[in-house]
């Protein structure tokens, strides 16, 4: 679905990601993972095209991602960010016919989509006419990842969903999340700090840490196999017990 040959991006003088080649598989989840400023936040935007790369290519679903092909690759991506990231001055149902009003949906087909969406993440009715501040942290990530998938998109990126949210609430998200991805068989390509999430939804984990990836593979290889001295530092920080006696 995703395919990077040789990508690059800088800041000025700061290089935020050395060259990288990545192919992320259609229906599969992709989870990027490393230290604040190691450049998975970067990668990410490039990929739905927030960010224009300095150097390389980047391909989405066989076609190169350009200033020209952008607005209707777009369409088919959904884009979900830490809080939902909605209008506070519009109400949840506004928030999420935007997109569809844009394409001239009618009414109807609005009204539905949006009451499957709220039986897929299991979003109360009630909350439909409220405001992002009179419902709760969880349920605005809910909204958000619905407004990411009411263009019913191929691929769905997740820039920190979960990061703001108490435990309790992340981890019920967490889990509904999963099965969301698993029931739409969707392309997922996720950034986190936390490795858990990481095992949690990734088939392919990708640990980046100075702007380039040093290891892909499961938990285990990285457990098990390396690829450097930092791959086990940073698996030691995270306090995952089983592995504890492998590190």
């Amino acid at each position: 679905m995703f395919e990077l040959t040789d990508v690059t991006k800088s800041f000025g003088e700061l290089c935020v990601l050395q060259p990288t080649t990545l192919r992320m598989e259609q229906g599969a989840s992709t989870v990027l993972i490393g230290p604040s400023g190691c450049g998975k936040s970067t990668l990410l935007r490039m990929l739905v095209g927030l960010l224009k790369p300095d150097g390389g290519t980047i391909r989405f679903a066989n076609e190169f991602l350009t200033p020209q092909t952008l607005p209707s690759q777009r369409l088919r991506m959904g884009y979900v960010i830490q809080d939902g990231g909605l209008f506070p001055h519009l109400t949840v149902a506004q928030n999420l016919s935007l997109m569809p009003k844009q394409l001239e949906w009618n009414q109807t087909r609005i009204d539905q989509r949006i009451d499957e969406l709220m039986d897929l993440t299991r979003l109360p009715k009630e909350t439909r006419h409220r405001f992002p501040q009179q419902i709760s942290g969880g349920q605005r990530q809910r909204v958000g990842i619905m407004r990411a998938l009411i263009l019913e998109p191929d691929a769905i990126l997740l820039d920190e969903p979960m990061g703001a949210l108490d435990p309790m609430v992340r981890y019920e998200l967490q889990e509904d999340l999963r099965q969301i991805f698993r029931t739409l068989n969707k392309t997922v390509v996720m950034v986190t700090h936390d490795l858990g999430e990481a095992e949690f939804f990734g088939d392919t984990i990708c640990l980046l840490y100075g702007g380039k990836i040093l290891q892909k593979g499961t938990l285990q290889d990285m457990a098990t196999s390396p690829a450097s001295p930092y791959v086990t530092s940073f698996l030691k920080a995270q306090r995952i017990p089983r592995f504890e006696a492998t590190l």
